[in-house]
């Protein structure tokens, strides 16, 4: 559906038509993409060899190992936590992110109007990181470059 070559504008774009026709997939979607977006940060800004660091990742899902990995990572040498750079985290973490989890349940459905402050949010968040990236002169789509063991 996305490719890691697709440039982030593109994909924003493409997300947002997905929410105009069926809001709890482009909450899903936007969710996919902040989860994304936040890996390939991850990646491009930690420190941890590659090989491991993608390793670590597979076992990130919750919105607290997100935080947890950034701040194990990215903060030493970038000085700013993601809870720091993400618009309302709080909100992310209690509201987009329980819709989340209750979509890819099947616990819940919603409707576009309870949906949209949600799907905002990992937009937001999704931007934000690209955008810090962005500002450290990485781009966030560029093919990896592998940190070794020393």
């Amino acid at each position: 559906m996305f490719l890691v070559s697709d440039k982030f504008n593109d994909r924003e774009n493409r997300i947002s038509a997905y929410f105009e026709d069926d809001p709890a997939l482009g909450v899903l979607l936007a969710a996919i993409h902040f989860e994304w977006t936040a890996k390939r940060a991850i990646l491009k800004l930690g420190q941890m060899p590659t090989v491991r660091l993608k390793k670590k990742l597979e076992s990130v899902y919750r919105y607290e190992d997100y935080t947890k990995l950034w701040k194990q990572e990215v903060v030493p040498k970038h000085k700013k936590r993601l809870t720091q750079i993400i618009n309302n985290p709080k909100y992310l973490q209690e509201e987009a992110w329980d819709l989340r989890n209750k979509l890819v349940h099947g616990a819940a459905s919603c409707s576009a109007s309870y949906a949209e402050k949600r799907f905002s949010a990992f937009m937001s968040a999704a931007k934000t990181v690209e955008e810090f990236v962005s500002k450290r002169g990485l781009d966030i789509n560029a093919r990896l470059k592998t940190r070794k063991e020393k």
